[in-house]
């Protein structure tokens, strides 16, 4: 994930993430089980992110994951969500034909 230069853009502290998930996984005796952690995001319009991270993987070895990212009630990192959809595009009604 971090040999994107778009994923180190939005990770605020994209090598100590890459490092500390590294470690975990080297660790694990199994590869596919669950983990969790916390993961740092920069985006342009909220600054600084914070969030907690879950991760399953499918029990099937389809190569799927689920992954829930939660803030902190009550902090920034919490109102973000809501700041970044108010900025998402709203859909447009389509054009009238001949229009």
């Amino acid at each position: 994930m971090f040999t994107d230069l778009g994923m180190r853009g939005m990770h605020r502290d994209w090598r100590h993430d890459a490092r500390d998930n590294f470690r975990t996984w080297w660790a694990e005796p199994r590869v596919n089980s669950a983990g969790h952690g916390t993961n740092r995001y920069r985006r342009p319009v909220v600054g600084d992110l914070t969030l907690d991270c879950d991760t399953w993987n499918s029990p099937d070895d389809s190569g799927q994951r689920l992954m829930v990212l939660t803030a902190e009630p009550g902090t920034p990192s919490d109102d973000a969500p809501r700041i970044l959809l108010s900025w998402a595009p709203q859909d447009s009604p389509a054009p009238s034909p001949g229009a």
